[in-house]
Order: structure tokens, then C-alpha cells, then sequence
């Protein structure tokens, strides 16, 4: 892995991760979607306009009628060698109020793309009896998983009442830049959101989406802070520190280090414009991250000068081949003979090829 790219978003575990990847509605924090469940409620929670354009949810099957089907399914291969989350249960055997509950309810939404809803139903309702046995905690626990997919199926039908959610933010969200982002329209939908959890989940709200809350509420500030063109530079900064500081722990942290990082990669910029020696890099680069990453920089980075060297000098003389105006075939056999003598490496000369692939598409 190179030295100087960055390592990549935010730190996810790996359940949160795939449902994120299946159940994304907008990539703002929204990552639910479910088989619907109970039509109470979703007009009582969203404000009149939303209501009258949201269309009735059909019920969802109950874990009890879930276990009535003789066939259990078997556990998804999606999932195979990984472990459910535990459910956590105090001293009474009573289901504990934190975020391990949802952990636990969405590693296995996880695998709703390859299972029906009777069968993921059938599914969470035997892990719990496996996990709680005969305690309390087993019925809190599968009532709570309805009251859960039901959120979620109205959630999905919130993000789809038209006006909720601009463009730019159900195409990107917070990827898309917070100037890209319609914060007045992100924040009619978290209000209605905020809702609708308080309807379905009432005092599991806050112990499912608190950080996350706090965290999107502090993306919509910043978004409202970016786009105010009335603020100082200097007070635009003193609000953006200040909204910062009232992160959750772990999203200030992440925050911070992705600062840092996006800090690192401008500097390397400032380094490799200055085309400086290897000795002047060194002394550079050591200022920042200490001597021994240095050295490692300094050799990574020589490296990639000289496969760009070999890379122009081949380009030329691919780009003299394919003036030749050969057959395709007699073309492309050609410079295979030409990446093979510039790069003997068979996976250098496979990115040779997908650089020459890129540079076509371009023109």
C-alpha cells in the first residue's frame, strides 16, 4: 500500500459495513431499508404534506408467525464465518438499553437481499431464543425487532415523499460536499426522521441513533455555516471549531484524524511540486512524520518516479504503434511485446495497460 494515499473512510464494523452497502438510502447517515410492517403511525409521525404523499406500508410478518414455518433457514453464506453480535441483558434478565441491541438486529439485515421476510424473521427470532433462552430479554428483544422494521420500512417511504430530500443529497449526501448539500432540505428530513423514531422506538431512539444524531446534526450546521455568506472567515471558523468540539467522543476523533490525513496529503502535494532531491524530501518529510517514515517515503516515492519515467518512455513508443494504422490484433500483440519489455512485472504491466484503457476513454 503506498505511503502517501489515504486509508479510506470512516471506521465500521464489519455488520454496520454491509448494511450500509445494501440498505443505503442516502449516504448521509440514512442506511435503512427493510420489508415494511405496521401502517400506524407513518402519517401521525410525518408532518401533513409528507403524510398526505406517503403511501400505506403493508404489514410485516411477526416473529411468532415467522416460527410457525417448519423451515428455519439456514444461516446465510453472506454471513458464514462471522458470529452475531450478543444481545446485552442486566442482573433481571432484562434486554440492557444500548447500541449492541441494533448491532445485533442490523448484522443480520445484512442478509435480507438473499433471504424473504418470513425467512429473516425466522432467522432473528431463533438467534434470540439461542442467545436469551427463556428470559424477559427474549420478548423485548423480538418486539423490538418488529418495532425496528417497521421504522425502517417508513423510513425508506419518508425518503421517498418527493420534496424531502434534495438531488445532491440523495445522490451523494455528505460525499457530495457540504456546499453541494440543500441543508434546508436535510433538515426537514431529519426532524420528520427524528420522528418517526420516536414513534416506533420511543426509548430505544436514543440508545440506537444518539452519535448518530449528534453527528448529522453537526454535518447540517456545518453545511448551513459553509453556505452563509454573510459570516466572516474568522467567524465561519470560530462556529465550525466550536460544532466540532460537541461531537461524540468517537466521531471527534475520527474527525480529527481525518484532518490530519487530508493535512498529510496536502503537504506530500507541496512536496512533490517542489521536484526536489531525495535528500531535501528526506529532511521535509522527517519534519513531519519522523526519520524512519522518511526514509520508507523517500524510497516509495523514488520507485513511483521511476515507474512513471518507464511509463512516458513507453507511451511514446505506444503511441507510435498505433499510428501504424495496424489490424486490431496485429495492434494489440504488439504492445504486449512493448509492456513486457518495459515492465517485466506482470502486475506493472497490467497497470500500464489500464492507464493506456483510461487515456483512451478520454479522447
Amino acid at each position: 500500500m503506498s505511503l502517501s494515499n489515504p486509508a479510506g473512510g470512516k471506521r465500521r464494523s464489519l455488520f454496520m459495513g454491509a448494511a450500509v452497502m445494501v440498505a443505503a438510502i442516502c449516504a448521509a447517515a440514512i442506511y435503512w431499508l427493510a420489508p415494511a410492517s405496521t401502517a400506524a403511525g407513518v402519517a401521525a409521525a410525518a408532518p401533513p404534506a409528507a403524510a398526505a404523499a406517503m403511501p400505506t406500508v403493508a404489514p410485516a410478518v411477526t416473529i411468532a408467525a415467522a416460527g410457525a414455518d417448519p423451515a428455519t433457514p439456514a444461516w446465510p453464506q453472506m454471513l458464514q464465518g462471522t458470529a452475531a453480535p450478543l444481545l446485552p441483558v442486566n442482573l433481571q434478565g432484562r434486554l440492557e438499553r444500548k447500541r449492541d441491541v441494533r448491532d445485533f438486529f442490523d448484522y443480520f439485515l445484512t442478509a435480507q437481499s438473499v433471504l424473504n421476510p418470513r425467512q429473516l424473521d425466522a432467522l432473528v427470532g431463533q438467534q434470540i431464543k439461542l442467545q436469551l433462552g427463556g428470559k424477559p430479554a427474549a420478548g423485548e428483544a423480538a418486539a423490538l425487532w418488529e418495532n425496528y422494521r417497521a421504522y425502517l420500512a417508513a423510513l425508506t417511504q419518508l425518503a421517498a415523499v418527493p420534496g424531502n430530500i434534495s438531488p445532491a443529497v440523495a445522490a451523494g449526501g455528505a460525499t457530495a460536499g457540504i456546499s453541494a448539500v440543500d441543508a434546508a432540505s436535510l433538515q426537514s428530513f431529519v426532524e420528520q426522521r427524528a420522528g418517526l423514531r420516536r414513534r416506533f422506538l420511543a426509548e430505544w431512539s436514543g440508545p440506537f441513533f444518539g452519535e448518530e444524531d449528534q453527528a448529522m446534526l453537526a454535518f447540517v450546521a456545518r453545511a448551513r455555516i459553509a453556505q452563509d455568506k454573510t459570516l466572516s472567515e474568522a467567524e465561519r471558523k470560530r462556529r465550525l471549531q466550536e460544532i466540532a468540539q460537541n461531537l461524540p467522543p468517537g466521531e471527534r476523533a475520527v474527525e480529527q484524524q481525518e484532518q490530519r490525513q487530508q493535512q498529510w496529503f496536502a503537504a506530500v502535494d507541496r512536496i512533490r511540486q517542489q521536484n526536489l532531491s531525495p535528500e531535501a524530501m528526506r529532511t521535509q518529510v522527517a519534519e513531519l512524520k519522523g526519520a524512519e517514515f522518511a526514509d520508507r517515503f523517500v524510497v516509495q516515492e523514488q520507485q513511483n518516479r521511476a515507474w512513471q519515467a518507464s511509463y512516458e518512455q513507453y507511451a511514446a513508443q505506444r503511441d507510435q504503434v498505433q499510428a501504424q494504422g495496424l489490424a486490431p490484433q496485429d495492434q494489440e500483440a504488439q504492445l504486449v511485446q512493448l509492456r513486457a519489455k518495459f515492465f517485466p512485472k506482470p502486475g506493472d504491466a497490467l497497470h500500464a495497460s489500464g492507464l493506456d484503457q483510461i487515456a483512451q476513454a478520454r479522447h
